[in-house]
């Protein structure tokens, strides 16, 4: 029988040596990099329900019309840090966010019923949520987008 001659990788020198080896660390001045100038990527997706099918209210951001949101369909945006505002059609309704490098955000849409019709209404939703609902339906239609260069098909990890 030949005997095993042990790797130098994982000879019990080697391991002495590297545990008493200290670690050396750099020290830089903090400057910008990519990931402190990274943009923030907005998810809004609009869960498939029957009650309000039929309705697809527009979706903005900073004013400007992104898409009408279409039943059980997400769409995704990059936006560069700062604040912005996301709201529907009715303005009246939304969030002012001032938004971080690298963040994700995850806004619901809903159907609100009104006295003779239903009026969208827009919500910041959990992370583990949103991603479990967006998995399950698709991205919006090319004809219900309307800023074409924002809106963008990014899929949830």
């Amino acid at each position: 029988m030949r005997q095993r001659r042990q790797s130098p990788f994982t000879s019990p020198k080697r391991n002495a040596f590297a545990l008493t080896v200290p670690h050396l660390v750099a020290v830089v001045p903090e400057t910008p990099t990519a990931a402190n100038t990274a943009d923030s990527i907005v998810y809004i997706y609009r869960p498939n329900k029957m009650g309000g099918k039929a309705l697809e209210p527009s979706v903005f951001v900073d004013d400007i019309e992104l898409a009408r949101m279409d039943n059980g369909r997400y769409f995704a945006l990059k936006l560069k840090p700062g604040k912005h505002i996301i709201h529907m059609t009715d303005d009246k309704k939304g969030y002012a966010f001032d938004m971080g490098p690298g963040q994700t955000y995850y806004f619901r849409v809903g159907i609100e019923m009104g006295m003779w019709k239903g009026h969208g209404k827009i919500t910041l939703d959990d992370s583990d949520r949103a991603i479990t609902e967006i998995k399950k339906i698709k991205f919006i239609g090319k004809d219900k987008i309307k800023a074409a260069d924002v809106v963008v098909d990014i899929p949830v990890q």
